[in-house]
């Protein structure tokens, strides 16, 4: 499959009205406004195959970035650990060749561990990203959490914050 046959089947498939096909073709900005626009009105039934076209790609970045929006978007709309390990599990199938996406889906995992009340090992706070850290000290209220990021967090930023609202919880 090419690049236009994807974009053709996105067009027609999600009734984008008045698309340049060649602006499409040829603007990586304008495919990656595309892909943030059809994703949300996917389905459990044609989810799978927009994002396995979606990485096909040819700016892997930019269709990295698309699916990374897309799994925040998802994770910030399913409530337990449990229902995002299960909608996460067929994507780490699109994503397995993609570390960043692996990696952010298994961050989200544990986010929603610790949402949960659920404890984790101090190993893989203080080994996560400064994107899951900064999340961790700004949204959670998890004081194992908080006590670990004031201590241990990667920045300056991480552990005042966490510092801060360890006092709160």
């Amino acid at each position: 499959m090419s690049l236009r046959d994807d974009v053709e089947y996105i067009i027609n498939r999600y009734s984008i009205p008045s698309s340049n096909m060649e602006t499409l073709l040829t603007d990586e900005h304008a495919r990656y406004q595309l892909y943030l626009t059809v994703m949300p009105s996917s389905d459990s039934s044609t989810e799978h195959d927009l994002m396995a076209r979606i990485m096909r790609d040819p700016d892997q970045v930019m269709s990295e970035a698309a699916i990374t929006h897309y799994i925040d978007d998802k994770a910030s709309s399913i409530s337990t650990s449990e229902q995002f390990i299960t909608w996460s599990t067929g994507v780490r199938n699109l994503v397995k060749g993609h570390q960043f996406l692996v990696q952010r889906i298994n961050e989200w995992i544990l986010f929603k561990t610790l949402k949960d009340g659920r404890q984790v090992l101090s190993d893989e706070l203080t080994g996560a990203t400064d994107w899951l850290q900064r999340k961790i000290a700004s949204e959670l209220d998890s004081p194992h959490a908080l006590e670990v990021m004031a201590s241990f967090g990667r920045t300056k930023r991480v552990r005042n914050l966490a510092r801060i609202r360890l006092r709160s919880v």
